[in-house]
């Protein structure tokens, strides 16, 4: 997959969400500066990434993930992820072939209970049904979804900008995405955890409920939580500046070990 590479340094892995872009995380990326590598994969379906063959897994796109790594060089890293990202950035921290020094996850999630599990599956049964993405029921989904009702009211440019990520990838692509979300389940590994975890997500947060971040937070052994007041999903729209604090907090760590 294309993994856009620059900076020197300890590395810095940023993992979109689905659908999200890659350049959700340009402000980040700045702000990170030359001091670090930053590593930024445009995940499979994606930009320059080719869809993953069928059968469709996460467990294949993570194996994928690092095999591309590898080549590059890079082992270890701290790892953020947003969303559905988050939830790769769990799965690269537990695994043996890859060393995550943190992870910081934004609006994400180790397992959905079942209602959201079952919303999930509805939206799959939608999309293969009508794969017509930029459809205004889709779309205002997409909004609520992604943003707070507060900011979607005061920035109506920026909401829209949110709804046209449907057009990032294809209906088969975000089908088998939301599909792999409903069956995940990472919350039997994450006592493995030695790494700092921290958990962002926003207070008013329906794609991933408060609920899932506070078992992230709660299931790893050095993990914390943070509730971002009066925000949605997409914390890296409605409060990049406060991500990006909390993320050179974390990278910082390595400096001070």
């Amino acid at each position: 997959m294309f993994i856009r590479d620059q900076g020197a340094g300890n590395a810095v892995l940023l993992l979109h969400g689905a659908p999200s872009p890659a350049s959700a995380y340009d402000e980040l990326v700045g702000r990170l500066g030359s001091g670090y590598r930053t590593l930024v994969p445009e995940l499979p379906g994606y930009g320059r990434s080719p869809k993953l063959a069928e059968p469709y897994s996460w467990h294949r796109l993570r194996d994928d993930l690092v095999s591309d790594l590898r080549r590059l060089g890079v082992e270890s890293a701290f790892v953020v992820g947003s969303s559905g990202g988050g939830h790769h950035a769990l799965g690269l921290a537990v695994r043996s072939d890859f060393t995550a020094h943190a992870v910081l996850t934004i609006g994400s999630f180790a397992a959905f209970d079942e209602a959201n599990r079952a919303l999930l599956r509805s939206f799959v049964e939608m999309l293969r049904a009508n794969p017509d993405l930029d459809s205004y029921d889709l779309r205002d989904l997409m909004k609520r979804r992604m943003l707070s009702d507060e900011y979607v009211r005061l920035n109506p440019s920026k909401a829209e900008a949110a709804a046209d990520w449907l057009k990032l990838t294809t209906a088969d692509v975000l089908a088998n995405e939301l599909e792999q979300a409903a069956a995940a389940d990472l919350r039997s590994e994450l006592w493995r955890l030695a790494m700092p975890v921290v958990a962002l997500v926003g207070e008013y947060d329906i794609a991933c409920p408060v609920s899932c971040s506070e078992e992230i937070a709660r299931l790893s052994p050095r993990g914390t939580l943070e509730v971002v007041s009066k925000c949605g999903h997409s914390l890296l729209v409605e409060a990049p500046a406060l991500v990006g604090d909390r993320v050179l907090s974390l990278v910082a760590t390595k400096r001070r070990m």
